[in-house]
């Protein structure tokens, strides 16, 4: 009997991920992707206020997670503040048994360049295409 890992879905996460994600511009939309440890990842997305759709996409390797979670702790992602609100937010959340820690921003230059590196490399690599 061949054991099989556990999956989960977007209501049900597990107590480790990386979310990524913006909200807000002139239709108040909202996306956010979540990448979990097992390498499924979720995207939801709607209009801020309203009900939001959920669906799994396309997964990735736990390798490229462990990849991500090193290179949050490269940058001492833990250690970075911010909690900056404008007509964009763009934000990183990194969720582990440990913490729940998350900086969100505006303008691309009012974090960490490494931070916005990840960002744009985080959002670059997922292909949103639903796979449920």
């Amino acid at each position: 009997m061949q054991c099989r890992p556990t999956l989960y879905s977007a209501s049900q996460l597990p107590t480790q991920f990386i979310e990524i994600g913006s909200y807000g511009g002139f239709a108040g939309a909202t996306t956010s992707y979540y990448i979990l440890p097992n390498g499924q990842q979720f995207m939801t997305s709607g209009t801020i206020g309203s009900p939001l759709t959920s669906n799994e996409i396309t997964p990735v390797t736990a390798k490229v997670y462990k990849a991500m979670c090193s290179r949050l702790d490269a940058i001492r992602f833990n250690q970075l503040s911010g909690n900056e609100l404008g007509n964009m937010t763009y934000f990183v959340r990194h969720k582990t048994r440990k913490s729940d820690h998350k900086i969100q921003w505006s303008f691309m230059d009012s974090v960490p360049l490494e931070l916005v590196s990840f960002y744009q490399d985080a959002l670059n690599n997922i292909k949103p295409q639903a796979i449920n």
